[in-house]
């Protein structure tokens, strides 16, 4: 589900929604996004925010609310890493454990943590230039112009959805084993690519501030997302989907068996998500899926059409297709000439019979 923009489109558009996904802070994210607040709701949180500003001010922190990851003070100034412990200090003393409230001033105290580190803000890989020095943002500066920011976001979400029937669930976390008596009429997704990026560690900071994750969290998740490097493929594996990928697989052997191994397992984690999809899909549903294609040690594996040909094999019906070229890519990634960017993304629709 990743930060929810789906969902949240789904709810202003009056349908119910349900949702899954493993990384614990992208549930907050997506969380906070499709949380409803009334008005007194957002006076509450607005007399918060203030309580917590003339606290930050007092000069009062604990490192107590130090995040427990690696070597977390190499990001960080020494003022900004104080300035950033004392707001999260004011944070947890003005909101109540597992609240709403709190799981909003969480995300927004995860919205300023990139502007406020020496890292880069321009590529998704956490990363200080050496060769261009940033200067952090402020922390009191930076803090309250994200709060302006998603204090209107979600007061004007809020009066939109609370008009309607529309409704938010959570369907599981694990994408590729999850069920749930819940039917749905269109799932969308937008899977990991085949060589995959890890979206874990490329929000690490924003999520161990946030409260979501540690070291040991980061690695779990990471070993359980589709497409890591990490996953290997089982004995169960379908017969089926080995012969669809049988000519890739062995090509990309020739030179890579580990690659090989990789790409066996992506595609039976896509099997399987496949297979709870269409579980949870109502007849005549649909699953879209929107995905770029890769190229492993040379070879192209035309992902959106194998895909296809696997919800086929499950009683999907392919029925309808399109692909665009990618005009905006918004953030680079530092690959030290080892990849290159998607250029072209491909829409598959795959309809339950």
């Amino acid at each position: 589900m990743g930060s929810g923009t789906t969902a949240i489109e789904g709810l202003l558009a009056g349908f119910s929604v349900m949702g899954v996904e493993i990384d614990p802070f992208a549930r907050l994210v997506s969380e906070v996004s499709t949380t409803l607040f009334c008005r007194d709701e957002i006076r509450t949180i607005r007399e918060i925010y203030k309580a917590i500003l003339v606290r930050f001010d007092s000069n009062e922190k604990s490192t107590s609310n130090l995040p427990a990851l690696q070597n977390i003070a190499y990001w960080f100034t020494e003022q900004t890493l104080n300035d950033l412990l004392r707001l999260k200090s004011a944070i947890y003393a003005h909101c109540q454990v597992d609240s709403a409230t709190l799981n909003f001033f969480r995300l927004v105290l995860a919205d300023i943590i990139r502007p406020c580190s020496k890292a880069e803000r321009q590529t998704l890989k956490p990363y200080i230039s050496k060769k261009y020095i940033k200067t952090p943002a402020p922390v009191r500066e930076t803090f309250q112009k994200s709060f302006e920011n998603y204090i209107v976001a979600v007061r004007d979400f809020s009066e939109v959805v609370q008009n309607t029937d529309a409704t938010f669930e959570w369907a599981g976390t694990n994408a590729v084993d999850f069920s749930t008596s819940l039917r749905a009429d269109i799932a969308i997704t937008s899977p990991p690519y085949l060589n995959a990026l890890d979206y874990t560690r490329c929000i690490k900071m924003e999520s161990s501030w946030a409260g979501c994750a540690d070291d040991s969290v980061i690695r779990s998740v990471k070993n359980n997302q589709v497409g890591d490097e990490s996953r290997k493929a089982g004995s169960d594996l379908n017969d089926a989907l080995l012969d669809l990928i049988n000519e890739y697989v062995t090509q990309i052997g020739e030179t890579d068996p580990r690659r090989a191994s990789i790409t066996i397992q992506y595609f039976d984690d896509m099997r399987r998500n496949l297979s709870c999809v269409y579980n949870t899909l109502r007849n005549g549903g649909e699953y879209h899926l929107i995905v770029g294609n890769s190229v492993i040690r040379g070879i192209d594996v035309p992902t959106h059409e194998i895909l296809a040909k696997i919800g086929e094999q499950l009683g999907f019906s392919w029925s309808a297709y399109f692909n665009y070229r990618i005009k905006d890519h918004r953030l680079s990634i530092p690959r030290n000439t080892n990849g290159g960017k998607i250029d072209i993304e491909h829409v598959i629709t795959l309809k339950k019979l």
